[in-house]
């Protein structure tokens, strides 16, 4: 081919490829929001030059194919910090709920109340016989164990709302593993004829992003175009075209098993302090780690409040101070013993007992301990 044709042929052919890279630009600047979407680009190339008398003589440029600009190391890193990001969030959400629990800088914070328990008692020490003083001191014991009771009970209640959360997160992240399979069985398919299926991946990408947001994964991908996403311990959620659910139990501890569900119907527990990463890790582990032990915190120091207090109400005397004998054997009520859980139990670290807090009718004389 020569002459005019082949100038009317390159000229035709050079057009057609730059509309091409028009229609590709378009479709960039269409989709400059849309979440996951890589910018592409024409891959221009040289055509195939023919034989002339006088050399290859050029005919013009072609479209070898059309890219994407994605980087899948890059692509990977992001993950990994988004998942550490939606940690840090979700545990963050939480435990600032739990310390408007234990917020000191308002009135009626614990500091605050047990200042007004123990100067109480300072008040009633100074008028051990002033009925006002006695029964200020009872509403101060009131106060702090409705205060140590309602804290506790908000903490039963937080962990009660991480886990009406932790469903909800399962099913997300088992959608988005079908998600995955189904668009790599597309992205197969249409790769077949040697064409890069771009959106398809594009949207892949994403489902992964928004799976990695949800729970550490890693993911690795093979020459056909399938894809592998796994847990940090090694199980797979995608494999190939196929995904494998999660799903969730209250084991007998009050802490909740993760269960892998595999083919076959086989099933495997997920160790909870293997999750690294991820909302669901952060709901788990908030619920059924950091929350106890501040529960356990708020037990220990209300047992503590409760053995020193009543140590030292159980070596005073009532207003008569002792007792003659003959009163005693008179008196059943001076010869009942004080309650075993009062003095020396503290099984219900929420409320003091009813002595500790009942300075208007302590008992005259503490009979022996059976």
């Amino acid at each position: 081919m020569s002459g005019v044709t082949a100038i009317l042929d390159n000229a035709s052919r050079a057009l057609l490829a730059e509309q091409l890279g028009v229609e590709v630009t378009g479709h960039n600047i269409a989709n400059v929001d849309t979440p996951g979407f890589s910018r592409q680009t024409v891959d221009y190339v040289t055509a195939t030059p023919v034989p002339s008398p006088y050399g290859p003589v050029g005919t013009g440029v072609k479209v070898q194919g059309i890219e994407r600009a994605f980087d899948p190391f890059i692509t990977s890193q992001l993950n990994e910090k988004s998942s550490l990001l939606s940690d840090y969030q979700t545990r963050s959400s939480a435990l600032e709920q739990v310390a408007t629990y234990f917020n000191e800088t308002q009135d009626g914070g614990l500091n605050d109340i047990l200042s007004k328990f123990f100067s109480a008692w300072q008040d009633l020490a100074n008028n051990p016989t002033g009925a006002g003083e006695r029964q200020t001191l009872l509403n101060q014991a009131l106060n702090l164990s409705d205060a140590f009771r309602s804290r506790a009970d908000e903490l039963v209640q937080e962990r009660q709302s991480l886990l009406q959360q932790i469903g909800p997160t399962i099913n997300e992240i088992n959608k988005h593993s079908a998600n995955i399979a189904q668009l790599t069985q597309e992205i197969v398919t249409t790769e077949a004829n040697g064409h890069a299926a771009n959106d398809l991946r594009d949207q892949r990408d994403q489902e992964i992003s928004q799976l990695s947001q949800l729970i550490g994964v890693r993911t690795y991908t093979s020459g056909d175009g399938t894809l592998g996403v796994t847990l940090q311990n090694g199980l797979p959620l995608v494999q190939g075209v196929l995904s494998f659910n999660l799903t969730s139990q209250l084991n007998s501890s009050d802490t909740v098993d993760l269960i892998w569900q595999g083919p076959g119907g086989t099933t495997e527990t997920i160790p909870t302090d293997s999750l690294s990463g991820g909302k669901l890790a952060a709901l788990i582990q908030t619920r059924d780690q950091d929350i106890p032990q501040y529960q356990q915190d708020l037990d220990q120091l209300a047992k503590s409040i409760i053995v020193a207090v009543n140590k030292q109400h159980s070596q005073g005397v009532g207003l008569d101070l002792f007792p003659r004998p003959r009163e005693l054997i008179r008196s059943p009520t001076l010869l009942r013993p004080w309650p075993r859980s009062c003095l020396w139990e503290t099984r219900s670290s929420m409320a003091p007992c009813k002595y500790l807090s009942s300075a208007m009718a302590p008992p005259r004389f503490p009979a022996p301990l059976p």
